[in-house]
């Protein structure tokens, strides 16, 4: 079941491993920014995960779907962190 789950939702549980790794440098050790951070992680991983149980539903290949969501939902991800570190974070 877990293996099931890994294998069709391998890209969203990638991407919300790196914002999980990434945490501490914006949140200073979890000193500061915690709840903020948390909001971007939850915003940004629930949209990948839907996005990704679209392609699912389709019935995209790994192959295809992680082209497509490569054009198109990791530049979208990308762009909401950085506006989000810019000008939530201090």
């Amino acid at each position: 079941m877990v293996m099931n789950f890994l294998d069709r939702y391998i890209i969203s549980t990638n991407l919300l491993l790196l914002l999980v790794m990434l945490s501490p440098i914006p949140t200073n050790f979890y000193d500061s920014n915690v709840i903020p951070y948390i909001f971007v992680t939850f915003v940004i991983s629930v949209s990948t995960f839907f996005i990704e149980y679209l392609f699912n539903k389709a019935g995209y290949e790994r192959k295809e779907k992680a082209k497509k969501m490569y054009l198109f939902v990791m530049p979208m991800n990308m762009i909401i962190y950085v506006v989000f570190l810019l000008f939530v974070f201090d």
